[in-house]
């Protein structure tokens, strides 16, 4: 025997990437990539959801949901090295989503959810599954306002942002000479709550930009559900602020005629500033400072 130490082993380096590693981000990369390709075996559906991106301002954010799934699919996927563990039954909800296509009438969004789900169990498996749940429902609201809130409340949010300007109108001692959501205040100048002046769009904006906010933020689903609350009622306060400016905006335009035939200029100028506002009283003021608080208790 000698006396000769035994040299130590060398330690891992902390940099190097497992086997399992590379092997998940492989699998992972081929579920987003067959993810991609659902146009070419859906085209129907994304043909009407196309339409109705294009042709509805209210369903237009639509679009942004399956460019956010595959991108927080990826931030969830990304550093993992659980080993990738496919189920061949992941198949299932695939079979189930091309039937569809041909034998049930289902939401798009519910089939692109069942696609994206059977692809992702059947490469990385049910762990990869769980991590990336969230961005996988973001599928469902391809279409994200539901057809009966135009009927239930598209016209009555209009009929009261209505009164509302009409108050503040009188409130300004500007004689409005009708009743109805088309307010006009002189022979030339007056305004007219259609549509896209109740704050729906907004308040469905701001709603899905907190909802994807506070799962960035890790926010338990309590505090979330608060959140998304108080961004919805916050984009409809500030509709109703901007209805008002508009009405402030028409009282001037009495007086300085130079005004007068720009107020649909002046209304996306006004909404547009109102909205990031708010947006960053949420996201990067007050409300970024209470979210940051919220997920260190």
């Amino acid at each position: 025997m000698t006396g000769e130490a035994a040299s130590p082993r060398p330690l891992p380096d902390a940099g190097a990437t497992p086997a399992s590693a590379r092997s998940l981000s492989f699998w992972h990369a081929l579920a987003l990539a067959a993810c991609c390709v659902s146009p070419l075996l859906f085209p129907a559906q994304w043909q009407a959801l196309w339409a109705i991106w294009r042709g509805d301002g209210l369903r237009s954010i639509g679009a942004l949901m399956p460019l956010a799934s595959l991108l927080l699919c990826w931030r969830a996927w990304r550093g993992h090295a659980t080993p990738a563990n496919g189920v061949l039954w992941g198949l299932a909800p695939i079979l189930a989503a091309l039937l569809a296509v041909h034998w049930v009438v289902l939401p798009p969004g519910l089939v692109f959810w069942l696609y994206a789900s059977g692809v992702v169990l059947l490469f990385p498996g049910p762990a990869a599954w769980r991590q990336a749940a969230f961005p996988l429902a973001l599928l469902l609201f391809v279409n994200p306002v539901p057809w009966f809130i135009n009927p239930l409340i598209d016209l009555r949010l209009q009929f009261f942002d209505a009164r509302v300007a009409q108050g503040f109108a009188h409130l300004l001692g500007i004689p409005v000479q009708r009743q109805t959501i088309a307010l006009a205040f002189s022979h030339d100048v007056g305004m007219f709550v259609a549509a896209s002046c109740n704050g729906l769009r907004s308040a469905v904006a701001m709603g899905y930009l907190s909802l994807m906010v506070g799962h960035l933020r890790g926010l338990r689903w309590r505090w979330h559900a608060v959140f998304i609350a108080v961004a919805v009622l916050l984009a409809y306060l500030v509709n109703l602020l901007r209805l008002c400016c508009l009405v402030l905006y028409n009282w001037l335009s009495l007086h300085w005629p130079l005004l007068q035939n720009q107020e649909q200029r002046a209304d996306r100028i006004i909404g547009g500033c109102l909205f990031l506002l708010a947006a960053w009283f949420l996201f990067a003021g007050p409300g970024f400072t209470w979210l940051r608080g919220e997920r260190s208790s």
